[in-house]
């Protein structure tokens, strides 16, 4: 038995760990979409019309100034 729980942003002390969680959720689906389409990175920012550098930084995790709503229109433009 973990002694942690279901929400790792909760456990570590994160502000708002539900949305974190949410968004993290919404980043693992267009991570999911792009390798599904097996699209490389590049033809993946053409598509969601933004850069290299912004893609990879939410690839990476670094999502938490990208806000929700912003996430889900990326996963379903892609």
């Amino acid at each position: 038995m973990s002694k942690y729980g279901a929400n790792i942003y909760s456990d570590l002390g994160i502000a708002s760990p539900k949305r974190m969680l949410n968004k993290a959720h919404l980043v693992e689906m267009l991570i999911r979409k792009i390798s599904e389409k097996n699209l490389t990175t590049v033809e993946a920012t053409q598509i969601l019309n933004m850069s290299e550098l912004q893609l990879n930084e939410i690839i990476r995790g670094h999502f938490h100034a990208v806000s929700a709503s912003e996430l889900r229109r990326l996963t379903k433009t892609i």
